[in-house]
């Protein structure tokens, strides 16, 4: 705790809030709220349930958790006793603003990412909704209080880490990236770096380079991944107006006009052209013409991967005399002179020499270490990295699960590496890999290996192996990937029906059970693709009123943003289901365009699934959104994900 409770309370009841005004217990509802503000009283680290009413009358509940597990614990319990037949509710913590005086008191008292903010959507659901936070309550004050939780081995979380990013897991990554703080064993910067990189994954590109410790992660001189995708970021963002057709105006490029680039100049020092993105090129060729860098400007000639009109413009800069091509910009003298401290000194060179080198101590691979980048993708050699990964034993199964992360970023979506993607389920089987954090790598090496049209055999062994697993993942708090794993089979070609129908009819009957706890986007989803499957269960609910159920879906103009066209596609016909009166724009561009300008500044709410997306387009999609469209990233690569981020964007959005 990093205030006093009395200092918090008087800050929590203050301006912004007119629940109890001044903390004044002895008021009207003081009885009433200090039941709920008695575990901060007597000191125990009970999650807390605390009212904020505004003044339009509105009431919402804070239900503040006190660490990153517990807070993991209390979705589930709000999952259980409130959501969806009480307040609308995605299951992710609330991004509190540190401007808002009630929000900023309780980031002084347990941080960020710990805490829930329900909103209910009509009298009558506040008032079943507090009843039964009270009931939960007083449940929690019964119970003994827990030790914390042990903590789990830093490799491992980093490894998780990875593998939500690389699967389109937004939230849990942020999970994730709070837990690694919490444990420690990484130092301040390293974490910096890892959140640079997981902001440049989503194409946050404003939100990195207003990172307040930017300046001290480009003083570091950071691993090159890092410093390329700053470099990416800011061309993104501050050359998003320059029009590269025609040749760049000087007006144009100049330092008033870029505030940045004073700040970034430095990183094209460590800048390898050859293996650097194309934003990461433009970003690179503004800067050495706004410093006169005849040396890197040449070296990014070389390269040939330019624009037309910035080719030009750095051919203004460079007489023809003095153009000599060279292959990169990196000085690599001093990095011979002075080897990073605790590298291996012969690292792998492809995925099979990885994955033999698993069970190994002699590599440690680190979110930096993204020499894979550079390999041919794993389908290239799929059959011998698969025996590899066979081989792998009980020594050696963590550091293999550390794989998965760049497996999946590495993927090329037309040429699946399936036998690979098959021998790393099967380590997860052996190995118990069915935490939340651990499901979204596993539904997207799962969408690896259906895309790769595995032969009968293979494909009811997987899914057999799989599916006799689903009493560790398959529940309603696991609603999200164990639907984004059915749905994937279901909208797939199969090998074996029988397996298919199999694996699907153990994942959603016990789901199934607990349909009353499912979102209505969720509950139309697992019903449609059991009717799909022909699976014989019964989604149904008691009749409720639809138009007290639509009344809170405020957007009327939704963007939809994915690579996967299936999921796009199934995404856009459950949003239609749940709010018909929605106008409906999807796009899977690669890149910006007219017409993806035009959609991303119309659209009141946006969801984006970033799996496999290198970002020119969400960047472009962000850029362009007007100020009070909401936008939400899927917590996966599925159309569930997708549909669970745009109904919360659609909720959240204020006309």
């Amino acid at each position: 705790m990093t205030i006093a409770v009395d200092d918090f309370l008087e800050q929590f009841f203050g301006p912004g809030n007119s629940v109890l005004p001044g903390a004044d217990f002895s008021h009207a509802r003081g009885d009433y709220v200090a039941q709920f503000v008695a575990p901060l009283r007597e000191g125990v680290r009970r999650p807390v349930f605390l009212p904020r009413q505004e003044d339009n009358g509105r009431t919402d509940a804070y239900v503040i958790s006190w660490h990153v597990a517990q807070a993991a614990s209390v979705r589930a319990m709000l999952e259980a006793f409130v959501a969806h037949s009480i307040v609308p509710f995605d299951g992710r913590v609330a991004r509190l603003q540190p401007d808002d005086p009630v929000d900023a008191a309780v980031l002084g008292l347990v941080g960020a990412n710990t805490t829930f903010v329900l909103r209910p959507a009509s009298r009558d659901d506040q008032q079943e909704l507090w009843r039964k936070l009270a009931v939960l309550r007083d449940l929690l004050a019964t119970r003994p209080e827990r030790e914390q939780p042990i903590p789990r081995p830093p490799g491992r979380v980093l490894a998780d880490f990875n593998a939500a990013l690389a699967g389109g897991a937004a939230s849990t990554s942020a999970e994730l990236l709070d837990e690694l703080a919490i444990l420690g064993g990484f130092s301040p910067l390293n974490l910096a770096y890892l959140r640079v990189h997981r902001l440049a994954r989503l194409g946050r590109d404003g939100e990195l380079l207003r990172l307040s410790e930017l300046d001290d992660v480009i003083a570091s001189r950071p691993p090159r991944v890092v410093g390329e995708e700053i470099l990416a970021a800011w061309a993104r963002y501050d050359l998003a107006d320059v029009d590269w057709t025609v040749p760049a105006p000087k007006s144009s490029l100049n330092h008033r006009e870029l505030p940045n680039a004073g700040r970034v100049r430095r990183l094209i020092d460590d800048l390898d052209p050859l293996e650097a993105s194309d934003d990461a090129l433009r970003a690179a060729a503004v800067l050495s013409f706004l410093s006169r860098d005849i040396r890197t400007g040449a070296a990014l000639l070389a390269t040939d991967r330019l624009p037309q009109a910035l080719q030009q413009t750095l051919h203004d800069l460079i007489p023809v005399a003095t153009t000599t091509p060279t292959a990169g910009v990196v000085d690599t003298a001093d990095d011979e002179a002075n080897p990073t401290e605790g590298a291996p000194a012969h690292p792998p060179q492809t995925w099979t020499e990885w994955g033999r080198r698993i069970s190994e101590n002699d590599v440690s691979w680190t979110l930096t270490d993204e020499v894979w980048a550079a390999w041919p993708p794993p389908h290239t050699e799929d059959e011998d990295l698969a025996k590899s990964l066979e081989a792998v034993g009980d020594a050696g199964a963590e550091r293999a699960w550390s794989m998965v992360g760049p497996f999946i970023d590495a993927d090329d979506m037309g040429r699946p590496a399936w036998q690979s993607a098959r021998s790393l389920l099967l380590l997860a089987a052996a190995y118990d890999r069915w935490s939340p954090a651990d499901l979204a790598g596993v539904q997207a090496l799962l969408e690896v290996f259906t895309r790769g049209a595995p032969p009968a055999k293979d494909y009811r062994d997987t899914l057999d192996v799989i599916g006799g697993s689903t009493a560790r993942w398959a529940s309603v708090a696991n609603a999200l990937p164990a639907l984004d794993m059915v749905d994937v089979l279901a909208r797939s070609a199969a090998a074996d029906t029988d397996a298919r129908l199999r694996f699907c009819l153990q994942a959603l009957e016990p789901i199934n059970r607990h349909r009353l706890r499912l979102a209505p986007e969720l509950l139309w989803l697992a019903a449609r693709i059991s009717q799909e499957l022909q699976l014989d269960l019964d989604w149904t609910l008691p009749e409720e009123d639809d138009e007290a159920a639509e009344a809170h879906l405020g957007a009327s103009v939704v963007l939809l943003y994915s690579l996967d066209a299936g999921a796009l596609r199934r995404a856009q016909e459950g949003l239609s289901a749940v709010a018909p009166h929605a106008r409906i724009h999807t796009s899977s561009s690669k890149v910006g365009s007219d017409q993806l300008r035009s959609y991303a500044r119309g659209a009141d709410a946006i969801a984006l699934a970033i799996r496999c997306a290198k970002h020119a387009a969400t960047g472009f999609i962000r850029q362009h959104a007007r100020g009070a469209a909401s936008i939400r990233e899927a917590d996966g690569a599925g159309s569930a994900s997708l549909l669970r981020a745009a109904l919360s964007a659609v909720r959240d959005y204020r006309a």
